[in-house]
């Protein structure tokens, strides 16, 4: 990796100069060494103390000197880090105001460590809390067949110091969450469904992987190659005139079509009055689609000229009586009401 090669030659270059703040800080702390004074104490904390990025993106910690009015004069960090989840951009020291003597920092993104170190001969620190080194990371991987991968960048050999006594009391680690995905994290999630695109057989929609629930969208949404597979598919019908029975076959379905219905046999679609459920009524038309008109309605009439409720020639069949028409035939002389097969 590039960054790392030249993460490595930052590094060599820097030796010599950690190794004169070395002698410095030996020279300073003399031979009382790191022993913890006990009084006063400092810490070393970051800002943010936590972040949750993703696979190629960059995030910056900020680690600053927290003294709290008591005095300081030297201050180095050490900080290991895993390199296959985060590798070092770069790394900015305090700026001018503190005139803080400086050996510039050094990384190495093979091995995942970072060391810097600042110090005052003359003055001790400013006593608040002030920035000391600021390191912008890039996300580069997250563990195999992980959503989310939880690290620490820790802080294994530091010193705050005065007057010889090391008085760091406590370096905050930083916590960070790189978000993974199933498979292969370096191709990436485009998606951000949670499962890489070497597995995903549609990295573009968040519905899509091995294993997602099948929902009816024409798509193979669970990555099996079978496309609305499990789902319970029905025959329907074009309902036009919204009677609940349809007429021509639209096709097989899991979702409801438009003007559908799953019962067929519409013998009039544009007529909601028409269909196998409607009940026939004397209209001239075939209102429950039995290929029969106004069946079961129909009486045979005949002309009764005079009334005596016989009639003579034959009318018709009709679901009404038309006029000057009787049910019963048979009269003789239909236009005499005395002459009739009920006649005495």
């Amino acid at each position: 990796m590039n960054t790392a090669k030249k993460a490595i030659s930052d590094n060599r270059r820097g030796r010599p100069k950690a190794k004169i703040l070395a002698l410095m800080l030996g020279c300073w702390l003399g031979a009382i060494g790191f022993a913890r004074a006990q009084a006063p104490y400092a810490d070393f904390i970051n800002t943010p103390q936590s972040s949750t990025v993703s696979i190629g993106q960059t995030f910056s910690v900020t680690i600053q000197v927290a003294l709290e009015g008591d005095p300081a004069s030297v201050a180095e960090v050490h900080l290991n880090f895993n390199p296959n989840l985060i590798q070092v951009v770069s790394l900015t020291p305090a700026g001018a105001p503190l005139d803080l003597v400086q050996v510039p920092p050094v990384f190495d993104n093979s091995a995942g460590t970072i060391a810097f170190g600042a110090f005052r001969l003359f003055a001790p620190f400013p006593t608040t809390t002030f920035d000391f080194l600021t390191i912008e990371f890039q996300a580069v991987g997250a563990t195999a067949g992980a959503q989310v991968t939880h690290e620490r960048i820790n802080f294994p050999r530091s010193l705050i110091a005065y007057q010889g006594s090391n008085v760091l009391l406590e370096a905050h680690p930083i916590d960070f969450i790189v978000e993974g995905c199933q498979g292969d994290p370096l191709s990436g999630d485009l998606d951000g469904d949670g499962y890489c695109s070497d597995v995903d057989c549609d990295d573009n929609n968040p519905n899509v992987y091995p294993g997602a629930p099948e929902i009816c969208d024409n798509v193979d949404n669970d990555c099996n190659n079978l496309i609305d597979d499990g789902l319970v598919f029905q025959t329907y019908y074009a309902d036009n005139d919204g009677d609940g029975y349809g007429a021509d076959l639209l096709g097989t379905f899991c979702l409801v079509p438009t003007k559908s219905s799953t019962i067929g046999g519409d013998c009039d679609d544009d007529n909601p009055a028409v269909n196998p459920g409607a009940t026939e009524v004397c209209d001239g038309i075939d209102n429950n689609c039995d290929g029969n008109t106004d069946e079961g309605l129909l009486n045979a009439y005949y002309a009764d000229n005079d009334g005596d409720g016989f009639g003579d020639a034959f009318l018709g069949n009709f679901c009404a009586a038309p006029p000057n028409s009787a049910l019963l035939d048979g009269d003789c002389d239909d236009d005499n009401p005395a002459v009739n097969p009920d006649a005495t």
